[in-house]
């Protein structure tokens, strides 16, 4: 299943660096020139590779038939998606996602800051008030459900 997928990355890969030598534009001519996207679909084909090939190397471990549809069923259930080479590698994406978008957020409320100070605004910020009143209305919550469990 990943052979198809590995085939049209390499292909467009080989294009994007190269360039498309049938199109008329020369914009298109000069490929993709964006080094780090190629660099990143090298890494996802060499990914995909290395999954296919722990697949191939657990699938030679069993001994049913494919026809038995409880043991395929029960074929790599036991195994976390994440220790799989390519579960492995979305985990990480995800991670440096998650904190590229913290940090993100953190520059983005500095600078509002950083804005507020020069016209003089410098005023309580109002994100503080807000995370003080959603953690009043979270204690208020937990009262009611320990006061609920009392009851019951």
């Amino acid at each position: 299943m990943a052979l198809p997928v590995v085939i049209q990355l390499k292909r467009w890969l080989k294009q994007a660096r190269r360039g498309d030598k049938g199109a008329s534009s020369k914009k298109s001519q000069r490929g993709n020139q964006n080094g780090k996207l190629g660099s990143a679909i090298v890494l996802l084909v060499q990914k995909i590779e290395a999954n296919a090939k722990f697949i191939e190397q657990r699938r030679a471990q069993v001994d049913f038939a494919p026809k038995d549809r409880a043991q395929v069923d029960n074929f790599l259930r036991d195994l976390e998606w994440e220790k799989t080479p390519i579960g492995a590698f979305v985990a990480v994406q995800r991670k440096l996602r998650a904190e590229k978008l913290k940090m993100m957020e953190e520059a983005r409320r500095e600078d509002d800051r950083r804005r507020k100070e020069e016209r003089g605004d410098v005023d309580e910020p109002e994100e503080e008030e807000e995370d003080e009143d959603e953690e009043e209305y979270a204690d208020e919550l937990m009262d009611e459900d320990e006061d609920e469990e009392d009851d019951e």
